[in-house]
């Protein structure tokens, strides 16, 4: 008993200090997949360009080759793996994102933006409650930077729906309820101005409708220091943990929808 109890302790303790934070931005990475159209009528106009939002820090200034993917979801939502296997119609192509025009680190931005492929087929054997509620598309990014692989996906829902959902706004970064205009100080808390929280209809089972509004979620990611929730709701504010860095900086927030809305906001020092 005694033995298990010290290896208990040695795991806890000792895995502490190397636990990769999700808000730390020190490698090659996706941040988010934004999309001109989140929700698409079928009926309608099927235009849409989804753009991965990314963030190289201490890349300095590289080209990096990956992949897109276009398919049907699979049913990600319901525990499927993120992936097009199963779709013998997927879309693929080369993907390339360069920043070699930027001299120094810190770099963050959009990538190059790719028209969205909606199949034919999306509402093959699909009843009038799937067609309203949405069916989806997912889009998939992998890239191979520093020997690690690295891949984000977005979800496009196509829906029967007149009103459509839109994305997120955000206007700015606060630092204790004010615009920010420097870098955070140990217990500053962080918050966002946004806007654009939606309302909309769900059909169910018995084809009554029900009224709901968006969730949203927000997510921070900074090049220095830490962050006590850097993943919470819309009524909880972010505590910046540590001292403000000496040297340069970058933070950056982003704000979702639980439908696939998504919006992002950076602030470099």
């Amino acid at each position: 008993m005694i033995k298990y109890l010290i290896l208990l302790t040695f795991l806890f303790s000792c895995g502490k200090d190397t636990f990769k934070k999700v808000e730390e931005l020190n490698t090659f990475r996706i941040l988010a997949i934004t999309a001109t159209a989140p929700e698409l009528n079928i009926l309608g106009s099927l235009n849409s360009s989804v753009t991965p939002y990314i963030s190289d820090v201490n890349g300095g200034g590289r080209t990096v080759v990956g992949s897109v993917e276009m398919c049907i979801d699979p049913g990600v939502s319901f525990g499927a793996e993120v992936k097009c296997d199963h779709d013998p119609y997927k879309y693929t192509t080369s993907y390339t994102f360069d920043s070699t025009t930027y001299s120094t680190n810190l770099y963050s931005g959009l990538g190059p933006s790719v028209a969205l492929t909606v199949p034919s087929y999306i509402f093959s054997g699909k009843s009038d409650r799937e067609k309203y509620n949405g069916a989806a598309v997912i889009v998939i990014f992998r890239f191979t930077v520093d020997n690690m692989s690295v891949k984000a996906f977005r979800r496009i829902l196509v829906t029967t729906r007149t009103t459509l959902n839109q994305n997120p706004t955000l206007s700015a970064i606060n630092v204790n309820g004010s615009t920010i205009v420097k870098k955070p100080n140990k217990n500053d808390e962080l918050s966002l101005s946004y806007g654009n929280v939606e309302s909309y209809d769900y059909e169910r089972v018995d084809g009554t409708f029900e009224s709901k509004i968006e969730s949203f979620k927000i997510a921070w990611f900074t090049s220095s220091g830490t962050i006590n929730y850097p993943k919470t709701g819309t009524s909880k504010n972010a505590k910046f943990l540590s001292d403000a860095p000496s040297g340069s900086m970058l933070i950056i927030g982003v704000v979702r929808d639980e439908r696939g809305g998504v919006a992002l906001i950076e602030k470099k020092f």
